[in-house]
């Protein structure tokens, strides 16, 4: 059972590739571009299965090929989920590297959600180290963005990880505050 669970996750990311070069069909983007982000979708979803050795390589092979091309959103992408694998696996720095590294690219292409994403990872793994007047100031940029795109699901993440982040320091009336303003979004 657990075998054909994890065929039709494969054959989702499958899909979601397709789709995604379908997409960049339409939109004219190049076909390099196309097999970056669906190396990254597939890579997804070994992430969400929680294979995460497979899941590198295929995001370690999408940051070659987007850096070979110069796809700058590509590899911000692959960028991301290496942080968060790298989170989930406790390798807090080189989380904290990936996050970075993906916000320095995303800064600088002007791409609101992929950065307030990689705010969110950075964070996390700042946060993981006790930096966290670091963390506290990147969810709140992460917040903001995710305002400022009516995206009210990362709204409310972010605000969760803010309390979370202000109850470790301490503050327990502003977690609370924080708490209460995660599900009111």
């Amino acid at each position: 059972m657990r075998n054909f669970f994890n065929i039709i996750c494969i054959m989702l990311g499958f899909l979601t590739s397709c789709r995604s070069y379908a997409q960049h069909q339409t939109n004219g983007a190049s076909i390099k571009e196309a097999k970056v982000d669906s190396i990254n979708a597939v890579a997804e979803k070994y992430f969400q299965l929680s294979k995460f050795p497979i899941a590198q390589n295929l995001l370690q092979s999408s940051l070659s090929e987007a850096k070979r091309i110069g796809y700058k959103k590509g590899e911000g992408a692959a960028y991301i989920s290496l942080g968060y694998i790298a989170y989930d696996i406790r390798n807090f720095i080189a989380a904290e590297q990936y996050g970075k590294q993906a916000l320095d690219i995303f800064r600088q292409a002007h791409e609101s959600r992929l950065l307030a994403e990689s705010s969110v990872i950075w964070a996390r793994a700042v946060w993981a180290q006790s930096r966290f007047d670091e963390a506290i100031n990147a969810f709140e940029e992460a917040r903001q963005l995710f305002d400022h795109l009516k995206d009210s699901a990362g709204s409310g993440n972010t605000y969760s990880l803010l309390a979370m982040a202000e109850e470790e320091r301490g503050n327990y009336e502003k977690s609370f505050q924080l708490f209460y303003k995660s599900h009111a979004v």
